[in-house]
C-alpha cells in the first residue's frame, strides 16, 4: 500500500504573542489527538469548513433579503396600477399642455423676470 505524504515545518516564534498563543492551542489540541499532524489537520479543516458554511449562509441570507425587497417593489407597483385602473384611468383623459409664457421683447424688465421666476418656483 503506497501512501502520498506531504511534509512541512511549522516555525513559531514564542516571543511573538500570536505565535505563542498558537503554540498553546496546539499543546491543548495535542492532548485530544494522536499527533500534532492530526490536530493541525482537524483545525485547518474545521476553520475552512466553517468559513465555507458562513459564506453559503451569508449568500442565502442576502439572496432572501433581495428577493423580499424585489417582491415588495413589485407589489407596490401592482397596487399603483390597481388604483389607477380602479379610478377609471382618468389620467389619460386629461390633456396636459405646458403653460404658455409670453416673454416681452425687452428682457430687461425686472418685474416680468420676477413673475416668471415665481411661476417656475411654483411648479
Amino acid at each position: 500500500m503506497s501512501q502520498t505524504v506531504f511534509h512541512t515545518n511549522l516555525r513559531l516564534n514564542l516571543d511573538n504573542e500570536d505565535d505563542r498563543r498558537a503554540w498553546e492551542h496546539l499543546q491543548d489540541l495535542r492532548t485530544r489527538y494522536k499527533s500534532y499532524s492530526r490536530a493541525v489537520v482537524a483545525v485547518i479543516n474545521g476553520y475552512f469548513n466553517s468559513k465555507e458554511q458562513m459564506n453559503r449562509e451569508t449568500f442565502l441570507e442576502s439572496k432572501e433579503k433581495e428577493d423580499a425587497f424585489l417582491q415588495r417593489v413589485f407589489d407596490t407597483i401592482k397596487q399603483g396600477f390597481d388604483v389607477s385602473s380602479a379610478a377609471g384611468d382618468c389620467s389619460n383623459s386629461v390633456e396636459r399642455q405646458p403653460p404658455r409664457i409670453q416673454v416681452p421683447a425687452d428682457s430687461a424688465n425686472q418685474e416680468m423676470e420676477n413673475t416668471v421666476l415665481e411661476f417656475i418656483d411654483s411648479l
